[in-house]
C-alpha cells in the first residue's frame, strides 16, 4: 500500500471528442464521472501572477492512474480544476508508477 492509494478523492469528467458550433473537432470534458484516489498539493507561487483581484489557483494531483487528457476536468474541493497540458506518467516498476497532473481553478475559493 502506498500514499498514492490512499487520500483525497476528486471527481475526473474524462475528455471526449466532440464538435463545436462551427463543426471542428474538439477535446472536451465528458459527461461521465469517475472518482480517482491520490495526494492533491496546492501550488503556491512566490511571485503574483494576477491581474487585480482575479487570482489563479493551482494544483499538483499524484495518483496511480488518470484516464484523462489534456481536455480533461476535476471536481475537487468546491470548485472545478482544468488540467494544464498533459498528465505525466512516472515510474519505472508496477509499484512506482504514478501520474502527475497539473491543474488550475476555474474560478477562486468562495469566502
Amino acid at each position: 500500500m502506498s500514499l498514492l492509494d490512499t487520500g483525497q478523492v476528486v471527481t475526473l469528467f474524462p475528455d471526449v471528442d466532440g464538435v463545436d458550433g462551427d463543426g471542428n473537432a474538439v477535446r472536451r470534458p465528458g459527461s461521465a464521472s469517475q472518482e480517482v484516489v491520490g495526494r492533491w498539493q496546492y501550488l503556491l507561487s512566490t511571485e503574483d501572477t494576477s491581474d487585480g483581484q482575479a487570482v489563479t489557483s493551482q494544483a499538483t494531483f499524484l495518483c496511480r492512474s488518470f484516464p484523462a487528457g489534456f481536455a480533461g476536468r476535476v471536481t475537487y474541493d468546491g470548485r472545478d480544476w482544468d488540467v494544464l497540458g498533459e498528465p505525466t506518467k512516472s515510474g519505472l516498476s508496477p509499484l512506482t508508477t504514478h501520474w502527475t497532473v497539473r491543474l488550475r481553478a476555474r474560478s477562486p475559493r468562495e469566502v
